[in-house]
This record gives C-alpha cells, structure tokens and sequence, in this order.
C-alpha cells in the first residue's frame, strides 16, 4: 500500500509539474490588440506608436498593440464597420470621411478651429460630458483612446494660386464639410480619402488638395503640387477608438493608464505637429518651385464669412436626426478657449 501511495504521489506531482505551469504560461499571455489606421507613417503615427510603448511599457507586458498602417488591415472608409463587428480591436477614425455617421464630432469641421491641442482636448472633453457625442462612438461598438487631429490646414496646388479668387473652378480635394467651404469660394470639391490624393495630384484629376504640410511633404505632393496656400480655417477630428467588447476584456489598471496615456500623447503630438509643420514650410522654401502663399487678411476675413452658413447646414442637419447640435457648437467653441484658441 506504501508502495502504491509512492507512486501515486510521484504521478500526482509530475501531472501537476506539467499542468501548472502551462497554465501559468497561458494567464501570462499578453492581450493584443491590432490597430487599423489608414495612414502611412506621419508624425501623427509616431505619436500613437509612442503611446503604444508607454501603455505596453506601464501594463508590465500585460497588453501587445501591433500597429497597421497605410490601410495594410482595413480600407479607411470601411475602420467603422470593421470595429464594430470586432474584426479590429482599434482603428483610426477620419470623422470627416463619413459625416453622416459621426454627425455630433463634425463640430471639430465646421467650428473653423485652427489651434491642434484646443481641438484635440475639447473634443476629448465633449465626449466625457456630452451623450450626443459619445453617442456617436456608442454607435460603432467603440470608445474614444486618444483624440487626434491635424495641426495647420493647406491646400497644395498644381499651379500657382494667389488669392481666394484663384479657388474659382479649381477642384479641390475637400470631405465632409470642408467641401462646403469650397463650394462656398468658386471651388469644385472632390470627395478622396487621404490615400488617394498623391495619385488624383499626379494626373491632373484635381487640381489641388486640401491636406496639411507634414503629410505634403511626407507623401511627396511637393514634387507635383508645390504651391501651398496657407490661411485655411478649421481642422479635423481623427480619433484613436477601441472595439468596446474588447475594452471590457482589458484590466481596470490598464484602461486608466491608457486614457491617461491617451491625454499625454495629444498634447505631445499637438506640439510635434506644429513644429513639423514649420519644418515642411521651410523645406518647400528650398525647392525650385516650392512656394507657401498665405492668404491676405482679406480672404482669410471673407473665407472665415462662410462658417456660418455651414454651420446653419450642420445644426440643420443635427436638427433632423434629433442631436442638440447648438449645444454642442457652443459648448465646443468655449472648450477651446479653456484649452487655448483664440
């Protein structure tokens, strides 16, 4: 019987060598998240994959965000759909690429906000407080990570183009309500997704593009449309979400650290986007026909004219889908005062 007991202890602990530890090895394994985003390397990229070390670094290896850019996981225009069902985990979001299904965060569009961070924040702060906006994300199965956006609005042009008067005719890629602004100055806008503006410049189907100096310098749109016009109002809403399902199956400790993490990097993006940008305007300088044209006080007065009746558009547009679209403009507008624009 001695006998008999020996040896079932001896198989008792082998069995249990084997299956402890396998069982521990599986708990260790980190979460992993796959992030979608539609662009290729930019300083806004950077800013998020900076985010991705320090929440990867701070959860103690805990979580693994593996990043794929330049549309490599998922079209731009299909990131909604695609965190909704869960096929993604995270996604970059382009509020302006689907105004009809982001109704409430196209405020950041048609407010005219230049100032990066004051956006970023008020947005950010708009959907802590705000049902409508976070309604906007509850709609998709997602929440808000870190609010992005971009840093100073241009148009590049093929050709030389001097003034607000120049716009007329010209065709102009603009999305969402930017393209009512267009409109609004003799332009002719043309619907693209960021991915396919290099490509339109290239052929001559646009004639210019509304975009921002680091990505026209990073994606070359210098050596084929190197007149920028400077002095256009407003920015965009580009937000970092995560698939809320998800979100549920991840610790409290490392959700509060990546909201935490999420403020940190939109405030260091915001000022890395503004530095990036003055580089790129310098380095357009340098080339042969390289010319930033800031447009005179004038056109940037009569320009600006034009928010209102996009604005009127906007809250119209709110208005039928039962959203408190005046509320949000206005409690907009004083969150990014709070945070610094003018």
């Amino acid at each position: 019987m001695k006998s008999k007991a020996i040896q079932y202890f001896i198989l008792l602990s082998l069995i249990l060598s084997l299956v402890i530890p396998a069982a521990l090895t599986a708990s260790d394994k980190p979460i992993v998240l796959k992030w979608a985003e539609h662009s290729a390397p930019s300083v806004r990229t950077r800013a998020v994959e900076w985010w991705i070390a320090e929440v990867q670094n701070l959860s103690g290896g805990r979580i693994k965000i593996e990043p794929y850019l330049a549309q490599s996981l998922v079209k731009a225009m299909d990131t909604p759909s695609a965190v909704k069902a869960g096929t993604v985990e995270m996604a970059t979001f382009v509020a302006a690429y689907y105004p009809d299904r982001m109704p409430a965060l196209n405020v950041v569009d048609v407010a005219g906000i230049t100032n990066p961070y004051a956006v970023f924040m008020a947005y950010l702060e708009l959907y802590e407080k705000e049902p409508a906006m976070k309604a906007d994300f509850d709609r998709w199965n997602c929440r808000l990570l870190i609010p992005t956006g971009t840093g100073e609005t241009i148009i590049t042009f093929r050709r030389l183009v001097e003034n607000l008067d120049g716009f007329k005719g010209k065709k102009i890629r603009a999305t969402g309500y930017q393209g009512l602004f267009m409109d609004a100055v003799g332009a002719v806008p043309v619907p693209l997704p960021h991915p396919e503006i290099h490509m339109a410049l290239e052929r001559g189907a646009i004639d210019g593009a509304l975009g921002f100096p680091y990505t026209a310098i990073a994606q070359g749109y210098d050596e084929i449309a190197p007149f920028w016009v400077r002095g256009v109002p407003g920015n965009y809403a580009i937000p970092v979400v995560i698939n809320k399902d998800s979100w549920e199956k991840i610790p409290k400790d490392i959700q509060k650290i990546m909201i935490e993490k999420g403020k940190e990097c939109a405030k260091k993006y915001a000022a890395d986007v503004t530095s990036q940008d003055e580089d790129a305007i310098q380095k357009l300088k340098t080339k042969p026909k390289g010319k930033a044209i800031m447009l005179s006080a004038a056109d940037i007065a009569r320009w600006r004219s034009q928010l209102k009746p996009v604005q009127e558009k906007w809250l119209k547009d709110l208005e039928e889908k039962k959203i408190p679209g005046k509320k949000i403009l206005e409690e907009y507008l004083k969150l990014t005062e709070k945070y610094g624009a003018k």
